[in-house]
């Protein structure tokens, strides 16, 4: 998922989206025939094509929600949908883009699952393994979308986790001020004229408070850090210098 197409050419469209097939997408599945063989490769090789092109197109339908404009490409062992957004977007906005991809693809294989194996006679609870159908689309989509879902980039979970960051940021400040507070408890406080010394720890910990509420409070108004511009590149290396001297 980025948030930044480019333009290249279309080989279909789906639902309004340009989707482009590289060849490393094709070079990809006929690797994925020839380790597993024709008979779980090529039924694996369908399943990964299709619930990728779900994912993505899960993505790029809650990217198009927001007035974002989409396109979905499938390469060599993933697929990607490049979004273009025509305002800023929210926090919520971006976790439901991110969210919609895997979600979409253990949907569509969960119903894939239950259909196959349905039709299959196979139990829904005791998967049959030597079934190429079940096991292709057992793993094909619940299990590769439920993966997605880890919290590291580059997979889906990790840009929630991304977008959760500043958030947490703040919460790990207000705890620490909440813990430093606490400990402070034991040291007098003094007064403003003649301070204990338990009264500079007690500034610092309201200090950190405060900037962490805010933190948490404001943090999803903010840009994306790689959207910014160091137009003011030369005034941040000298306030730079100026604190560290």
């Amino acid at each position: 998922m980025r948030s930044r197409p480019g333009s290249p050419t279309a080989a279909f469209h789906l639902a309004g989206f340009p989707v482009q097939v590289r060849p490393g997408f094709v070079v990809f599945l006929l690797l994925v025939i020839a380790a597993q063989g024709p008979e779980f490769g090529l039924p694996f090789a369908v399943f990964v094509a299709a619930f990728t092109l779900l994912h993505e197109l899960g993505h790029a339908v809650a990217a198009r929600r927001t007035g974002a404009r989409a396109a979905i490409s499938l390469d060599f062992m993933a697929g990607s949908a490049s979004f273009t957004p025509t305002r800023r977007l929210t926090r919520p906005e971006r976790i439901g883009i991110a969210l919609a991809g895997p979600v979409a693809q253990i949907l569509a294989g969960a119903v894939a699952y239950v259909t196959v194996s349905l039709a299959t006679g196979a139990a829904l609870t005791s998967p049959d393994w030597d079934n190429p159908l079940v096991v292709s689309s057992l793993w094909a989509g619940p299990v590769l979308g439920a993966l997605n879902l880890a919290p590291v980039l580059p997979f889906d979970g990790g840009h929630v986790a991304l977008a959760l960051l500043d958030q947490e940021a703040g919460g790990v400040l207000v705890l620490i001020a909440l813990f430093v507070g606490w400990q402070n408890r034991a040291y007098p406080l003094g007064n403003l004229a003649e301070p204990g010394p338990g009264y500079m720890p007690l500034l610092i910990a309201c200090a950190l408070g405060v900037l962490g509420l805010l933190i948490m409070l404001r943090a999803g108004n903010s840009p994306l850090f790689n959207s910014l511009t160091w137009d003011e590149g030369r005034r941040g290396i000298v306030m730079l210098i100026a604190c560290g001297a």
